[in-house]
């Protein structure tokens, strides 16, 4: 029995009745090339595919704001957020 049939036979006894979510259908997004670059440089950037970064931002957009971040926390991310548009802020409370 080789690797590859001996995979084929695992894969075939354990997902016997399982049923697994296909791909998404795809969905063509037209955008402006600036935009698409930037987000191109964005992906590189965090490690990730094009499309990753799309769906990470969507993802992100579209959840709830989540008001359990202690101001130290929340300052360090806009921090880290700024460093990774190569800016810098700082920021004074009180």
């Amino acid at each position: 029995m080789s690797i590859r049939f001996f995979a084929q036979d695992l894969k075939e006894s354990h997902t016997a009745g399982m049923s697994f979510p296909k791909q998404q259908n795809s969905y063509p997004l037209r955008m402006p090339e600036q935009l698409r670059a930037r987000l191109d440089e964005y992906a590189k950037a965090n490690g990730r595919k094009l499309n990753a970064e799309i769906v990470a931002r969507l993802q992100e957009s579209t959840e709830p704001v989540s008001s359990s971040l202690a101001w130290p926390e929340l300052v360090k991310l806009l921090q880290s957020e700024a460093e990774k548009q190569g800016a810098k802020i700082t920021i004074t409370i009180g």
